[in-house]
């Protein structure tokens, strides 16, 4: 189970490594998010941004499509795998502003598609921050998706 968390996650931060890094926000304007992304009109450029990239839906996609390999790579039945895509809830993602009285406990280094991220979880599981070399933006994190942050460790 934990095999396939770790999976699934990979494939959902790597879509969020690829936007922090990715034309999204070079096309925005938005090149510093670690000291713009504060205030919340940046925040909704940023998510507008986001949306209008299409990544969201390209890694729903992704994974949708893989769910079959995911489900053969964990042992796992389809139904369970389709059932965590389904709790992700991609779409609801956003980014936002880190909470002041948020610590951080655990960070995880990801590196997709030539991109090396950082990922630092806190103990406020509704947010989570990714650092690329373009900067960090911090994401809040649906309710649905919430229990699956524990899993970052171990990817």
């Amino acid at each position: 189970m934990i095999r396939a968390f770790k999976t699934i996650l990979a494939i959902v931060f790597a879509a969020v490594v690829l936007v922090v890094g990715g034309l999204a926000l070079s096309a925005a304007g938005f090149n510093n998010p670690i000291s713009d992304a504060v205030d919340g009109t940046k925040n909704a450029g940023i998510n507008a941004a986001i949306d209008a990239s299409g990544i969201k839906e390209k890694a729903d996609s992704e994974l949708r499509e893989n769910a079959s390999k995911i489900s053969e790579m964990t042992g796992m039945p389809r139904s369970a795998v389709d059932s965590m895509i389904d709790g992700l809830d991609i779409q609801s993602w956003k980014v936002t502003s880190l909470p002041a009285n948020a610590v951080a406990q655990d960070t995880a280094n990801v590196q997709y598609a030539g991109t090396n991220a950082q990922l630092t979880t806190y103990d406020d599981p509704s947010v989570i921050t990714v650092t690329t070399d373009a900067g960090a933006v911090t994401l809040e994190v649906p309710t649905t998706a919430q229990g699956y942050i524990k899993y970052l460790g171990y990817l």
